[in-house]
């Protein structure tokens, strides 16, 4: 009997799971029937589910986590069969996990008045289906889900953290707390549940339409914009391409320099000539109609429009430049807490190119010598200000913090990398980086040579402040090594000679394969401990992903490398602003070379890729930061002590 069942186990026919069996993999009983088995829920064992001895279509279904009722095992049907009568009983097929929502029914009690009658009675409908739903299993439940998800408009947000319904005003009442994760957890598995496409589609529409342009901007070989770029060393390394401001013109044709001295016809054209206020506007009546955004958005943006054009009126009659930035930051401050209360979620892809005006637009009020770059793609900055002794400085808008009361949200904008190592003055280190892992000659996302040169690697490891954290740095470079050559192994392989970002696509899911192959590795060469004492939890997380971390690590050596040896990337300046309670602050951080003050994700793939991409901040973060990417090309604070608009005007100025 044992070796029969030996032969059994061979030929994976044995009664019992064989022993090595995972997820994916089925098998079959003595008495003919087949099983699967399927990825179980973190902390639980893997499910298996039997089926009958013409199941082998149904077993491998529900093992690679398909939906085994929608599977025809053959063209007949299959025939009855007596009730098998086995030595060993099968295992009875699970019941279906038992999902909780009390939080959720609490938290339609504490709304209350919140939310109008009609609203109220949609929520508890959703909530009595959603009782049923979450007993369902197979079809029963993807029929019903899919009926909710149309009738109610259900989706989340696109971090996953919260469950949307959309078919009420108030869509985000569930919030982001466990009544959300409760729900999504219920959703979890439904086919074509997720951010929806509508609302995707209206978020990337919008961000398009508010990006910041004037009308009128330099013409090439003008003197004036030469004293902006020339007289300053980091900025007059950039390429000529990036020579070119927005701004109003004197009577020779060229722009009127300094601003500083002509801020009245400088903030004038900023409001007679900003289309993309007016894009906005008409876009936000579009989504309207789609029924995909609340007219309270364009109210917002029509608001502040008019309050510019108050100010523009006024402009030359108040005197005093902290008062003018002061009435100017005022609308603003309206601005960005009435689009936070009227869509956070869709204010979010619009916010970023806002607070970029209302950086320009305070600091011209504020008579400071700023300009709007008119290079679209104008390397990690959003404007250009000059100090009192000429040096020139890129600023970037890092965050956006918008709360009133004990409402609010964090939006982070984090920058890529490649384009901050722009600003190195070692021309070798601004090549360094890429937007995306697998481009010809920057496989990992960092140039080749550093990977295959041993000297090259240990200058990098060293350079970056990490090493105290690499036990073996050999050993760190040969898995890089192993990753950049599977890369070009894989391309070639699937015959990709054009590196889109369509075709790097394709080899993603292969290359997150071969990285948790090369993470057993690496755990063992690397003291995570001690790296997260340098660099931080979140960083820690981040390259021991199973899907990218070989390729975050080697990147954040690269880049930190980067940001040493240039004494922190000084000439990029991260603006970060708040609005709490109506109260707007800017404030404006100068790069440090500490790891801790730079926060870093990692996108290697897809059209909105980025590569390693990073935000600066001095202040910890919160942890529910919503991180709005630019794009194809192009992060945050806790905030604790908000001062006085009149303070933070007075450190504009400086």
């Amino acid at each position: 009997m044992a070796t029969y069942n030996k032969i059994l186990e061979s030929l994976n026919l044995s009664e019992e799971k064989p022993k090595n069996a995972g997820p994916g993999d089925t098998w079959q009983t003595k008495s003919g029937n087949w099983v699967g088995m399927k990825q179980g829920k973190k902390g639980e064992k893997n499910p298996t589910q039997s089926y009958g001895q013409e199941g082998k279509k149904k077993a491998k279904a529900y093992a690679s986590g398909g939906d085994p009722d929608k599977v025809d095992d053959g063209e007949k049907d299959e025939p009855e069969k007596e009730p098998e009568k086995e030595t060993t009983p099968e295992k009875e097929p699970e019941a279906p996990e038992q999902k909780n929502i009390d939080t959720v029914k609490a938290r339609i009690e504490k709304l209350g008045d919140k939310l109008p009658p009609e609203d109220v009675k949609k929520v508890n409908d959703l909530v009595s289906q959603v009782d049923k739903l979450k007993d369902l299993t197979g079809d029963k439940k993807q029929e019903l889900a899919k009926k909710l998800m149309d009738t109610y408009k259900l989706g989340m947000s696109s971090n996953g953290k919260k469950f949307y319904i959309k078919s009420i005003g108030e869509y985000k009442a569930m919030g982001s707390g466990k009544a959300s994760a409760e729900l999504i957890d219920v959703f979890k598995g439904v086919e074509g549940f997720g951010e929806l496409d509508q609302f995707k589609a209206a978020k990337n529409k919008l961000q398009t339409a508010s990006k910041p342009e004037l009308a009128t901007a330099s013409k090439p070989g003008d003197t004036n914009v030469d004293k902006i770029f020339v007289g300053d060393e980091t900025l007059n390394r950039l390429p000529e391409k990036y020579r070119g401001v927005f701004a109003p013109m004197g009577k020779d044709g060229k722009i009127l320099h300094p601003s500083s001295a002509h801020s009245g016809e400088y903030f004038k054209q900023s409001v007679n000539e900003n289309s993309a206020l007016d894009s906005t506007i008409e876009a936000l009546k579009g989504e309207e109609k789609a029924g995909t955004i609340s007219p309270n958005m364009r109210v917002a943006l029509e608001g502040h429009k008019e309050r510019m054009v108050e100010m523009r009126d006024k402009f030359d009659s108040i005197k005093d430049p902290k008062e003018r930035a002061s009435e100017v930051a005022k609308s603003y401050a309206t601005l960005f807490q009435q689009m936070h209360k009227a869509d956070s979620d869709m204010g979010g892809s619009m916010i970023k190119n806002m607070a970029e005006m209302a950086l320009y637009d305070t600091e011209i009020a504020a008579e400071q010598e700023a300009y709007l770059p008119s290079a679209g793609t104008f390397p990690s900055g959003d404007k250009l200000r000059v100090d009192r002794g000429g040096k020139g400085k890129v600023e970037k808008v890092a965050s956006v913090s918008v709360k009133y009361g004990k409402s609010g949200q964090f939006y982070g904008f984090p920058g890529q990398t490649d384009k901050y190592a722009n600003y190195h003055p070692d021309p070798d280190y601004r090549n360094r980086q890429a937007n995306r892992a697998g481009r010809k000659g920057y496989e990992t996302g960092i140039r080749d040579d550093l990977i295959d040169d041993p000297k090259k690697f240990q200058k990098m490891v060293d350079e970056s402040g990490y090493g105290e954290a690499i036990k073996n740095p050999k050993e760190v470079q040969a898995i890089a090594k192993e990753m950049q050559d599977y890369f070009r192994e894989i391309k070639k392989t699937k015959g990709i000679t054009s590196e889109t970002s369509i075709t790097l696509k394709t080899i993603e899911k292969d290359v997150y394969s071969k990285n948790a192959e090369l993470m057993k590795k690496m755990d063992k060469v690397m003291d995570w401990d001690k790296f997260e004492s340098l660099s931080g939890r979140s960083d820690v997380n981040l390259c021991r992903s199973p899907k990218h971390g070989v390729l975050a690590l080697t990147n954040m050596m690269s880049f930190m490398s980067i940001v040493k040896t240039s004494g922190g990337l000084q000439s990029i300046e991260h603006n970060h602003q708040e609005i709490h309670d109506g109260k707007y602050v800017s404030r404006t951080d100068t790069g440090t070379d500490d790891s801790k003050d730079w926060n870093f994700g990692f996108r290697p793939f897809g059209g909105r890729a980025g590569g390693l991409i990073a935000g600066f901040s001095k202040e910890e973060q919160p942890e529910d930061v919503d991180n709005v990417l630019e794009p194809q090309n192009e992060p945050e604070t806790k905030k604790e002590q908000y001062e006085s608009l009149e303070g933070t005007i007075s450190r504009i100025v400086r």
